[in-house]
Formats: C-alpha cells, sequence, structure tokens
C-alpha cells in the first residue's frame, strides 16, 4: 500500500477515472495523443496528484488516479478535462491561419479570391 501523509494524517486514495468526449466521437487520435498523456500527468501533479496508470483509447479515456483527500475527484477530473480541452482546441488552430486574436475569421478573408477568378484585363 503506498500511503501519503499529511500533517496529521496517511492516506492512499486512488481512484478509476473514465471521461468520454460528447457523443463518443473518435477525437483522440495522432500528434495530439501522444502529447495528452504527457500533459495528463504534468497538469495532474500541478495538483499534487499522480496518475498511476492510464489508457488514452480515441474515444475516451481511462486513468487510475491518486487524489489527496484535501480535493474532490470532480475537482480535479473538471480540471484535467478543462485543461487539455484547451489544449486539443489551439492544437487543431496552431496550423490554421484561421485563428487570430482568438476569433474566428471568415474563410473569404483567409482565401485569395483575385488569385481563383479570372483576369478580365486585356483577355485574349
Amino acid at each position: 500500500m503506498d500511503e501519503r501523509s499529511q500533517s496529521y494524517s496517511t492516506w492512499d486514495c486512488k481512484y478509476h477515472v473514465v471521461f468520454a468526449s460528447k457523443y463518443r466521437t473518435k477525437r483522440l487520435y495522432g500528434d495530439a495523443r501522444r502529447e495528452l498523456g504527457d500533459l495528463l500527468h504534468t497538469f495532474a501533479r500541478q495538483k499534487g496528484c499522480e496518475i498511476r496508470e492510464g489508457h488514452l483509447m480515441p474515444d475516451h479515456v481511462h486513468m487510475l488516479i491518486s487524489i489527496p483527500p484535501k480535493y474532490s475527484v470532480s475537482s480535479i477530473v473538471g480540471f484535467l478535462k478543462g485543461k487539455t480541452a484547451t489544449y486539443v482546441v489551439s492544437a487543431i488552430f496552431r496550423s490554421c491561419r484561421w485563428m487570430r486574436l482568438g476569433r474566428l475569421v471568415s474563410i473569404m478573408e483567409v482565401m485569395d479570391t483575385s488569385a481563383m477568378l479570372p483576369s478580365h484585363h486585356g483577355a485574349t
């Protein structure tokens, strides 16, 4: 038993947590999936938690996580889901020119429409 201690108590609180994307769409794949494992461990350490075991599936996440008794399970899972969701959204738009100043701009502004339209100046 891996007990940890606080000032006047020892504890060993492990939880099996499973969370999924909305409608279980398969969103965890490719590079984002590889980086999410490291991110989950980093964010868990920020709150004094430790992910003992975890599996990232394309549509859900399994974790065996050790959470100190001063935090509720829902607050830690909400923190992890919120931080990773922010990362996933920024990773999607990182390589995309559509994200400017935190707003999604129209497609017509991004595309150069003058290159697509035939020129009527001096047509032969």
